[in-house]
């Protein structure tokens, strides 16, 4: 961090050299950020008239599902991150909003929309955490009415399933599994394109977990198009002949165009 501090600001390395950048004070300063930031919250959540919630259910490397409370008013904070160990129920998810509320002091009739992804343990019609999220501020105000969203990337998702592209996405991730599903075809791919002196020497997986990345793997699929072909060839491989079709090769420019529009907004 030092040899990178005297690269970018040489006139003040002498203050970074005096840093003290052990793994404790590093642990420590993250925490006192953290906290001046809750309080910083705490503050200026006692002045909201509205607040807005958005809600967003993960694993984590452990797989471990993190539950992320993002707040809406004038400012945009994330709220929360709770860990849901076990289940990951309506229920479990609203104890943990409950929790969050009550930590921050806010008001439920204050509360006056929710966004999420659409899944069925937050959007459930009868176990739902948006549902019991609803009967809360029923219960202290009958005249409230909670409003539920749904995620706008998660829309571009149902947008790019509109568009029909399937005959496109479909062979492509099929390719690239072809590809990188045996060790022995990637590492002679890599050390093909390697040979060749390409702009990339790898193809990335698609994950449908993570939708986004698909317009990785269609960007690095159309850059190394004419390479992939070579390499098919070379091993006598003759499953993709679309590769060679013009129609569907300008399905997939338009299939790259649009998810990279999408990536981008994201």
């Amino acid at each position: 961090m030092t040899e990178v501090g005297a690269i970018i600001c040489p006139d003040i390395k002498h203050k970074l050299e005096n840093l003290s950048l052990s793994r404790r004070t590093v642990v420590r300063r993250i925490e006192c950020i953290a906290t001046n930031l809750k309080e910083q919250l705490l503050s200026v959540s006692k002045s909201f008239n509205w607040y807005s919630i958005a809600i967003d259910e993960s694993n984590d490397q452990k797989d471990t599902a993190q539950l992320l409370i993002i707040e809406f008013e004038f400012i945009e904070e994330l709220l929360s991150m709770e860990s849901l160990k076990y289940q990951t129920t309506g229920n479990d998810i609203f104890k943990k909003i409950e929790d969050c509320i009550a930590a921050y002091n806010l008001q439920w009739n204050k509360w006056v929309s929710v966004t999420t992804d659409g899944a069925r343990n937050l959007t459930g019609k009868n176990v739902g955490a948006v549902k019991k999220i609803q009967d809360r501020i029923r219960e202290i105000d009958p005249d409230c009415n909670l409003i539920a969203l749904h995620c706008i990337i998660h829309q571009q998702v149902l947008c790019k399933n509109v568009l029909k592209v399937d005959h496109v996405t479909s062979r492509v991730i099929k390719l690239v599994n072809l590809i990188r599903s045996s060790g022995l075809k990637h590492r002679q791919f890599i050390s093909f394109l390697e040979d060749l002196d390409a702009e990339y020497t790898y193809i990335p997986f698609h994950s449908h977990i993570r939708w986004l990345s698909l317009g990785n793997v269609l960007q690095r699929v159309w850059k190394l198009k004419d390479d992939i072909i070579l390499f098919l060839e070379m091993k006598h491989i003759t499953d993709f002949p679309e590769l060679t079709n013009n129609d569907w090769l300008c399905d997939v420019a338009f299939t790259l165009d649009i998810i990279t529009h999408l990536n981008t907004f994201n």
